[in-house]
């Protein structure tokens, strides 16, 4: 299994990945013709686990206070302040209005499941700015047709008349419209909201992706819109669905980060 833990190339392979047949050809040649089959091969990679055939992403954080930024946010996941409301915000942005040139053909005895025509019409994009109330579950959203500090301004300003009352402790990335001076002076007018940032490259550790996830499968990936008006009436409706039985996410992360490795406050 050694030489599928190599990148091709090392051995002298113009493919970017191994496929069992792949092995198999390298494996005779480096074996002076040794007759191994593909299906043995695969065999061989299922049991060791192995997946050269499969690719996941990852991005590595290099700012320097990832360790104190991600114990602040955890911690105020974790053991929030009492009487503070903790907000997730963020953008998803340049969500496409798609609409489908043919109707999707529906489920019956004899078709199992939802067939769709692969052709489709772009009708442009919205962005949408949300507010994940880490406590409750509660999502205030607003669907914009620009993404900019100014419409970042007006989410801030919807969650403070929602949240009149006490300390709102906001967890936002680090988008250059979240530091420009109109948010900072809108900060500076608003005391009781108070920023913390992700690490650079860690926006997982904010909890409204998790629900930017749900509202991709549920609205986005099988869905049609005519328009952008019928994309945001879509978005709008999901919002609302989901503020009727809304839930916290069961955060868990970090945890044993924070008690048995003593990681600081930030």
């Amino acid at each position: 299994m050694g030489l599928a833990c190599r990148p091709p190339a090392q051995v002298g392979t113009p493919v970017t990945h191994w496929s069992a047949a792949d092995l198999r050809d390298a494996f005779a040649a480096r074996r002076d013709g040794a007759d191994v089959s593909a299906a043995t091969i695969g065999r061989e990679l299922a049991a060791a686990e192995l997946k050269p055939h499969r690719q996941r992403y990852f991005l590595t954080s290099r700012d320097p206070d990832y360790d104190a930024k991600l114990a602040d946010i955890v911690r105020l996941y974790l053991e929030p302040p009492p009487g503070a409301t903790i907000l997730s915000l963020d953008e998803k942005p340049s969500i496409q209005a798609v609409s489908r040139k043919h109707l999707d053909l529906p489920m019956q005895p004899d078709h199992p499941m939802v067939y769709r025509e692969f052709e489709y019409v772009r009708h442009g994009v919205m962005h949408l700015f949300a507010a994940f109330n880490v406590r409750t579950g509660r999502v205030l959203a607003d669907v914009q047709k620009n993404k900019t500090r100014f419409e970042f301004i007006e989410l801030l300003e919807r969650c403070a008349w929602h949240y009149r009352q006490g300390p709102v402790h906001c967890v936002v990335d680090n988008a250059s419209y979240h530091s420009t001076a109109e948010v900072k002076q809108w900060l500076a007018d608003h005391p009781r909201f108070v920023f913390h940032f992700t690490p650079k490259h860690a926006s997982w550790l904010n909890q409204v992706e998790c629900w930017f996830s749900i509202l991709s499968k549920k609205v986005l990936r099988r869905g049609s819109f005519e328009d952008q008006r019928a994309l945001a009436k879509a978005l709008r409706a999901f919002v609302a669905h989901w503020n009727d039985n809304a839930h916290p996410f069961a955060w868990a992360y970090g945890k044993e980060l924070i008690h048995e490795r003593g990681l600081p406050a930030a």
